[in-house]
């Protein structure tokens, strides 16, 4: 009982001196190394054990710094703090020891993963450079293509006459979409840094290739279509919530976890098999997933609109035209979330609603956009939206898409 007690109390420090250095953003170093250590010091008396732990240790220390997770500058206090656990604990019952290390070695493989992806998140990029500041989830999502096309605007500068306007943002659009269908996947293995996607440099260049009198020809392909639920919420004291969830393809994977109810995901399905490729399947990898929850602040970094639009790939392309009626034509988050949409389909085929006017509808197509009209009853492949949006006076103002099922509620 004793030796059981020293042996998990010095398993308990390993754990609690990773989380430290992760949420101390320290390295996030040692976790497997320290481990590491609780079985190799006592060992030092049975070779075989020591050999078993040194590899194990040195297993875990090179997945560890594949992981970017090790770097000896916290390893060290972490090693002299552990050492005397670990020579307590294997002293007292040495086969006690080794199983412990062991679990310990497989419990910090998983959470260093999952503090990595935490970790991760928080580091790269989720903010346009416009005002007022407008986030989304990073890669392995498609909200980056969202900050793209709001990027490169910033560059073309946008005016407010439709036809110009309405064919700036789908040129841009078809341009992020481009890029997201090349680039983007799990970020570990992207060819490139996700920040260097939103380098308002770029993002410039890119701009550039937008031709204001002619539809381009971006070469790019939307994911598939899959089923999304999306809540916005709001409290008094100005705290927002932007939350969305999706099984994708219906009922997703089609397994249910025994006992619970709950149907898992099938998001594997987006991988590419495509050699090379950013999003190509493969071990440890999560895949390109479209489900982006958005979120803008304002000057003073308090939250300012929590929203999200539903419909698989339809999702980038209607947060640009979410945050463009709101934030920047001002329009009321129900008007913004009635008025028409448009979807870039492929190539330079676009599909507008029919509630699109005569007028903007044969501008585009002056300009060489492919026009597709669809009819009402696809109404459902233009996304559905759901806006709160803090007004200056601290009241909320919300919107509830007609095209889908939902409202607004206020308590």
């Amino acid at each position: 009982m004793f030796t059981d007690g020293v042996i998990l109390l010095a398993i308990l420090f390993g754990v609690i001196a990773a989380l430290y250095a992760a949420v101390g953003q320290a390295g996030a170093s040692g976790y497997l190394a320290v481990m590491a250590l609780f079985g190799v010091a006592p060992a030092v008396m049975k070779p075989t054990a020591l050999a078993l732990n040194l590899l194990v240790a040195a297993i875990g220390t090179i997945q560890a710094r594949r992981m970017g997770l090790f770097s000896w500058r916290t390893f060290y206090p972490f090693a002299v703090l552990g050492f005397p656990f670990s020579l307590i604990g294997g002293a007292v019952h040495l086969p006690a020891n080794i199983y412990y290390s062991a679990v310990g070695e497989i419990l910090l493989l998983s959470a260093a993963q999952m503090l990595r992806m935490a970790r991760g998140a928080s580091e790269r990029p989720s903010a346009t450079p416009a005002e007022p500041p407008f986030h989304e989830l990073p890669p392995n999502g498609q909200g980056i293509a969202t900050l793209m096309t709001l990027g490169m605007l910033d560059a073309l500068g946008v005016g407010t006459a439709p036809v110009e306007t309405t064919h700036l943002v789908i040129e841009a659009t078809k341009l992020a979409l481009a890029d997201l269908d090349e680039f983007v996947g799990d970020p570990d293995t992207m060819s490139i840094d996700p920040r260097s996607l939103l380098d308002p440099a770029y993002l410039a260049e890119r701009a550039k290739e937008v031709d204001p009198g002619k539809a381009g020809l971006p070469s790019f392909k939307g994911p598939k279509p899959g089923g999304t639920v999306y809540l916005s919420a709001a409290d008094a004291q100005g705290r927002m919530v932007s939350f969305i969830q999706s099984n994708y393809m219906g009922f997703g994977s089609g397994v249910v976890v025994p006992g619970t109810g709950i149907s898992l995901q099938n998001r594997g399905t987006s991988f590419s098999l495509k050699p090379g490729h950013a999003n190509q399947v493969g071990p440890r990898k999560r895949p390109f997933h479209t489900i982006i929850p958005g979120f803008a602040m304002d000057a003073a970094g308090a939250p300012l609109m929590s929203f999200g639009v539903m419909g698989g790939p339809m999702q980038a392309q209607g947060h640009t035209q979410m945050v463009l009626r709101t934030l920047k034509y001002r329009q009321g988050p129900q008007a913004a979330a009635d008025a028409p949409r448009w979807r870039v389909v492929s190539g330079r085929k676009v599909a507008v609603e029919p509630s699109v006017g005569p007028e903007l509808l044969e501008g585009l197509k002056a300009l060489g956009h492919e026009i597709v009209v669809e009819p009402p009853e696809a109404v459902f492949a233009f996304g559905g939206a759901q806006l709160i949006l803090r007004g200056e006076d601290g009241a909320y103002v919300g919107g509830s898409d007609s095209r889908k099922d939902g409202q607004v509620a206020a308590f």
